[in-house]
Parts: structure tokens; sequence; C-alpha cells
């Protein structure tokens, strides 16, 4: 592990225990997960205070003021919009076609990062985006995985270019285990 990244991973999991720590009432009575990000990110904040830390930050301003925050990922409800488009068109169309536009919406989506570390109003400098997941929720880690590849990843389809990406899943049911944490970089999961 570079220091770099032994460095950031240090920090998360000294946010995370002073999260359990201080906000135990939250975590132990099941709260939402937006009520635990949002704490997480304030003790992220003390650590990281040459970036600002924000939690579902939805813009991207270097598209344009107030323009939202659109990430090229394939989920699985992509996957049934995709199956629809093409039942649709082999149903509808003499030819069974595809139109560009229909495809187009398969792969933009709006999204809400729990938590990113990152400075407002540009993309030259976003450190980390985190996805976070108590370990008592019924909804597939996939999504999160996929959209942490997507934002971390240094192709042209996605222009937010996280130097990180963050997979957190907390322990709710049994707080005496340890989170399951993976770091993402460059599109994919890194082994540490």
């Amino acid at each position: 592990m570079n220091a770099k990244l032994k460095e950031l991973n240090d920090i998360i999991h000294s946010c995370i225990e002073e999260l359990y720590t201080k906000d135990f009432a939250l975590i132990c009575n099941n709260v939402s997960e937006r009520a635990i990000t949002h704490k997480l990110a304030e003790y992220l904040q003390k650590r990281f205070t040459e970036y600002h830390v924000d939690c579902e930050y939805n813009r991207n301003y270097e598209k344009g003021r107030g323009k939202p925050k659109y990430l090229k990922v394939i989920s699985d409800d992509t996957l049934r919009k995709s199956k629809a488009i093409i039942d649709k068109a082999c149903s509808n169309n003499e030819n069974g076609t595809i139109e560009p536009d229909d495809l187009e919406s398969l792969t933009e989506v709006s999204t809400y990062p729990d938590i990113i570390v990152h400075q407002r109003l540009t993309n030259k400098k976003n450190l980390i985006v985190i996805e976070v997941k108590k370990d008592n929720s019924n909804v597939s880690d996939d999504t999160d995985i996929n959209k942490l590849k997507a934002f971390t990843s240094c192709n042209d389809e996605n222009d937010y270019k996280y130097d990180f990406g963050v997979f957190i899943r907390l322990p709710i049911k049994d707080p005496k285990w340890e989170p399951k944490i993976k770091w993402f970089q460059n599109g994919d999961v890194l082994r540490l």
C-alpha cells in the first residue's frame, strides 16, 4: 500500500471509530443512512481541512451553473430499462431498430454520492468519493460499487476522476466487528 493510500485509509478508519464512539446512539437505533453519513462527514471535515466534505452533493459546475452531477454507469435499473427499450423497438419498429437517443438514457444517471471530499465548483480537485451502506440493508452493493468504479475511472465517459473511491459497509447488527472497506482507484477495486 502506498503512503498516500495508507494515510487516507488510516483517516477513514479513525473517523469511523470516532463515529462509533461519539454517535453510537445513531447506529444502535438504526437511524437513516443519511444521518449516519452526515456525522461521518463532520469527522472527515476535521481531517481534510484543505477540502470541502459534502454529503449528497449533486452539482457539476463545470457543465454549467446548477447542472446536476450525471454519471455514466450501468446499474440494475439500467439493465431493466435496456430490456424494455429493446422489447419496444422490436414490437414498434418494422426493422426492430433502437434509436441512439434511446440508448443515451440508459447510461447517464443523476447521482448523489453519500460523501465527497473535494474542492467545490471544479472537478480538478476531487479526492475521495464515499458510498456507505449499513450491514442490515437489503439493497445490493452492486450499484454503489459500479458508481465508485465510474467516479474514479480515468476514461472520458465520466469527468469526475476522483483520486479514490471508498465503499464502507457499517456494522449495525453487531457493532463489535470491524466495518468492511473497499478502496477504488482508476475504476478498479484496490487489493490492500
